[in-house]
């Protein structure tokens, strides 16, 4: 995939490859550490999900495996699909590769990062950024839906917007619900690379026609881009990030979205939260109309944890001295939410709708490997079994990690 710069009033600027540049600029942050160079040119998006019809598991994302990059500095991700067997055992074949995982969707020119979201009646979404035949718009925000046992019910290339990147999707029981960006504003951001300008939402029925779209936050004035949602049976929540002028850090966004009258709430911005690039996440508390909004104050000593009610207006709020980890999605087990963070787990107690004293470093729960940092930024999520455990898998540059 080629790294654009866009301008919304005059269009695309100028393309540069993606192998002169060490940071992809739509999705741009610090280098991870363990390689010179962008490692999500070789996996990028990974997303866990639980089917309430048939109670699996699945685990979706994008990767490239060993190649990479192709001749013209091009992103060649493609998306793939494994459902986890009851017992999970890590194997992985020659080229890497989890034995059963199988491609969902493959074109020359890379769908990356992939999001996925499974509704009520079983169907899945599966969303990503998609550079292969976007003509004069370079990048487009495509789709596919499956059923339950993952056949087609729409095809890809199903589109969303053109021009659209970073795309991220929710599910309630009646809606999927899809948060992503346009356009491209030159200079600020990560190393001066720039950063998006607006957010827009899509909502679509289970079986993936397309019945809404919504401005979220689309103003002269203001740059808001990364998106994430979470949902939970009958509304989601929209959070994004918000360029602060001739700052090094960003503001964090959110406003909860009722996707069956297709209504945003009121915006919400914590003014003493200074938000280090794109490390945030946004989860539901099942059984609840609660969501728990995270992000990383700059100095990344510390992350601020936000408890907010349907509407998004914040009903408690707590800090603890933990990085977490830039695309990661915590697991919900009893009472508690589980972070990865840079120094290996935190565990974040709620109790009866408001968060606990009790936080928890279990580090000996995560497997350490003496040639590679604990986490990468590529993608993490995990999930959590009848007997309790947590497992997290985090994507590898060559395979997936599982901790």
């Amino acid at each position: 995939m080629r790294a654009i710069f866009f301008n919304k009033k005059t269009g695309v600027k100028a393309i540069l490859s993606l192998c002169m540049i060490s940071v992809m600029v739509f999705l741009s942050t610090v280098v991870p550490s363990d390689a010179a160079e962008d490692n999500r040119c070789y996996a990028h998006g990974l997303q866990m999900l639980h089917n309430p019809v048939n109670d699996k598991w699945d685990l979706i994302w994008s990767d490239a495996y060993e190649k990479g990059v192709d001749s013209d500095g091009n992103w060649t991700h493609d998306v793939f699909h494994i459902r986890l067997p009851k017992k999970w055992e890590v194997t992985y074949d020659k080229n890497g590769r989890l034995p059963g995982s199988q491609p969902l969707i493959q074109a020359p020119e890379a769908q990356e990062p992939a999001s996925a979201a499974v509704a009520g009646n079983g169907n899945y979404i599966v969303t990503f950024e998609d550079g292969n035949d976007a003509g004069e718009y370079t990048l487009a925000q495509r789709y596919a839906v499956y059923d339950k046992d993952w056949h087609v019910i729409r095809q890809y290339p199903s589109t969303i917007a053109m021009g659209g990147h970073s795309g991220h999707a929710s599910a309630t029981d009646q809606r999927f619900v899809v948060f992503y960006s346009d356009g491209w504003v030159d200079g600020g951001g990560v190393d001066q690379l720039g950063t998006g300008d607006d957010v827009y939402v899509a909502t679509l029925s289970t079986e993936g026609k397309i019945l809404a779209r919504r401005r979220v936050a689309v103003q002269e004035k203001t740059r808001d881009w990364w998106p994430l949602t979470a949902a939970n049976h009958k509304s989601s929540m929209l959070v994004w990030q918000r360029y602060c002028k001739g700052k090094t850090y960003a503001s964090l966004c959110w406003r909860s979205y009722d996707p069956v009258h297709n209504k945003l709430g009121r915006f919400v911005s914590p003014r003493k939260l200074k938000l280090t690039y794109y490390t945030y996440s946004v989860t539901e508390i099942p059984g609840s109309d609660l969501f728990v909004i995270a992000g990383l104050q700059r100095d990344k000593k510390k992350t601020c944890f936000y408890l907010v009610d349907k509407n998004g207006k914040i009903i408690d709020r707590a800090t603890h001295k933990g990085a977490i980890v830039r695309e990661s999605t915590p697991v919900y087990a009893n009472g508690s939410l589980t972070y990865p963070i840079e120094s290996g787990l935190l565990r974040l107690k709620l109790d009866s709708g408001k968060f606990g004293k009790a936080f928890y470093n279990t580090l000996h729960n995560v497997k350490r490997d003496k040639k590679h940092p604990l986490w990468t930024s590529l993608g993490t999520d995990g999930y959590v079994d009848k007997t309790g455990k947590i497992t997290f898998f985090n994507l590898g540059t060559d395979q997936i990690r599982v901790r």
